[in-house]
């Protein structure tokens, strides 16, 4: 998704709890399964980390750290609550096609959560983080899936390229 898609994802929310669900599956790649398990325990503010208690694979269990942009709504989150409550308690894969469809009808944009992973793990790479690093935050065992699946080009570096190529020319 670019930049003015997940705005307008962002500015289509019906409530501040859609807004922060999608906040973090922006800003943390998780997939659905590993959204909805994530506790009041698994956010270690103190830390600055955040557990996936992911199943897909044998690297899908994995600590990350938290985001920016995350961090205040996690602090929001978590704040007077028990420890093994889940992070969002009426997030459900129901909520989540209900929401995508609102978002086609509202704005046409038409995407999946499968759609965030590759979006934050393109937002990991313009932001300079080794490939290798953020792969292991998405539980991949090596950096091939980022690189040959999830990463794209954005266009931001394909005016710079031809910014470039124009010099040598």
């Amino acid at each position: 998704m670019s930049s003015d898609e997940v705005k307008t994802i962002l500015a289509t929310t019906r409530n501040q709890t859609e807004q922060d669900v999608n906040t973090v599956y922006l800003n943390t790649g998780c997939r659905s399964d590993e959204l909805n398990r994530i506790l009041v325990k698994h956010i270690n503010l103190e830390k600055n980390e955040i557990f996936i208690d992911g199943t897909k694979t044998k690297m899908s269990k994995r600590t990350m750290p938290i985001m920016p942009l995350l961090r205040p709504i996690l602090e929001r989150l978590v704040v007077g609550r028990n420890n093994d409550e889940k992070l969002f308690p009426t997030h459900s894969i129901n909520t989540i096609r209900i929401f995508h469809k609102l978002i086609k009808n509202a704005t046409g944009i038409n995407f999946t959560l499968k759609d965030y992973r590759h979006t934050a793990a393109t937002n990991f790479k313009d932001a300079g983080i080794p490939m290798n690093v953020y792969a292991r935050w998405f539980g991949w065992s090596d950096a091939s899936m980022a690189k040959e699946v999830y990463t794209h080009v954005t266009d931001y570096e394909k005016r710079v390229s031809q910014e470039w190529a124009a010099k040598f020319k």
